[in-house]
């Protein structure tokens, strides 16, 4: 069920990037508002997804479905950065993208 969940998170976030018009920072800032909006919408599955439970029994399907959801958020920041995506300042640019969003969800929630 959280592998399901990071899926369908992907893609909100993907929908929500190609919806975007203007630049391509815009695009990125609208990743973020879906990140939120997500947690939002669906706060138990947010919850599954990132909690104890799936730290603890963590599923192949899982770490596949993660790795793809940070790859888009790593190649997202690196287009609105100017950045190399598989360079080093995009992967922390990314994780610094991802510590405001999600540190913002859970706080709504």
């Amino acid at each position: 069920m959280a592998a399901e969940g990071i899926r369908r998170f992907a893609a909100a976030q993907q929908e929500s990037w190609q919806r975007a018009s203007g630049s391509v920072s815009e695009k990125f800032l609208a990743t973020g508002c879906a990140y939120v909006h997500f947690a939002r919408q669906h706060p138990s599955l947010f919850r599954l997804m990132f909690g104890r439970f799936v730290a603890e029994h963590r599923s192949e399907e899982f770490a596949v479905a993660s790795e793809q959801a940070f790859t888009a958020l790593r190649l997202g920041v690196s287009a609105a950065l100017g950045l190399e995506p598989a360079s080093e300042q995009a992967t922390l640019a990314a994780y610094n993208a991802w510590a405001v969003v999600h540190g913002f969800s859970y706080l709504i929630l």
